[in-house]
C-alpha cells in the first residue's frame, strides 16, 4: 500500500510538472519586458559614416562616404520573447545623409535622391531554441502613411533570416525613408518565428516606438 501511495504522488508530481511546462507555448507566446540599459554595439556600415558619436539632433558627422546628421534619437530597451526568441530594441536614430559621389551607385539601387532620411535600429536578438529557426526582426515598418519593406534595408549584417539555436545576433537596420514627413511614431511588425519543419513557433507581432520625449 505504501509503495502504492508513493507511485501516485509520484505521478501527480510529474503530470503538474509536464502542465507547468507545456503552459502558455503556441503562436501567442509573447511577453514585452524592460531590458537591462547597455550601450548600443555599433557595427560598422561600409556606406555610412559612424554615427556613435552623434547623440543630439542637429549633431552632425562626416567621412569618406559622406555628410550624417542625426535628426532624432530614442533610447528604447524594450525586449519582447516570441517563440523561444528574444528580439531586443536598444535604440532607434532618424539621420539624414549626404553621401559622396563614390557612394552614390550603391544607393541609387534604394533611391534616386541625391540625399535622404534613413531610420537606424540598433536590435539584438537571441534564439532561446536548441534549433535553428527562421525569423526577420523587422518586416516591415509603417511611418505615418509610409510603408516601409524589407527591399528598402540596407546594411543588415546578417540579422535577418536563419538565426541557430543559442545564437545572438547584434547589429543594426537601416531602412531609407522616401518622404520628408517628421518622426513621431515607428510601427514595427515582425515576422514569423518558423521552425525547421516550418512549423510556426510565434505569429508576427506588431510593436511601437515613440519617438517623442
Amino acid at each position: 500500500m505504501k509503495h502504492l501511495y508513493f507511485f501516485l504522488v509520484l505521478t501527480a508530481v510529474i503530470v503538474s510538472f509536464l502542465h507547468v511546462g507545456n503552459h502558455g507555448r503556441g503562436t501567442q507566446m509573447t511577453e514585452r519586458v524592460q531590458a537591462a540599459q547597455v550601450s548600443p554595439v555599433n557595427i560598422p556600415n561600409n556606406h555610412i559614416p559612424d554615427d556613435h558619436s552623434l547623440t543630439g539632433p542637429g549633431q552632425t558627422v562626416r567621412g569618406h562616404q559622406g555628410e550624417l546628421t542625426l535628426l532624432a534619437r530614442k533610447p528604447v530597451y524594450d525586449a519582447y520573447h516570441l517563440g523561444g526568441v528574444a528580439l531586443i530594441i536598444n535604440e532607434v536614430k532618424v539621420m539624414h545623409f549626404i553621401p559622396n559621389v563614390s557612394e552614390r551607385d550603391f544607393f541609387n539601387s534604394y533611391t534616386t535622391a541625391k540625399e535622404f532620411d534613413f531610420i537606424k535600429i540598433d536590435i539584438e536578438i537571441v534564439n532561446e531554441n536548441p534549433k535553428t529557426v527562421q525569423f526577420n526582426p523587422i518586416e516591415t515598418i509603417q511611418i505615418g502613411n509610409e510603408s516601409i519593406s524589407l527591399k528598402d534595408l540596407f546594411g543588415d549584417a546578417g540579422m535577418t533570416g536563419l538565426i541557430e539555436g543559442g545564437e545572438t545576433k547584434t547589429g543594426q537596420l537601416c531602412f531609407i525613408k522616401n518622404n520628408d514627413a517628421n518622426v513621431d511614431k515607428i510601427e514595427i511588425a515582425t515576422s514569423d518565428v518558423v521552425g525547421v519543419n516550418e512549423e510556426i513557433l510565434n505569429e508576427a507581432i506588431e510593436l511601437e516606438i515613440n519617438m517623442g520625449p
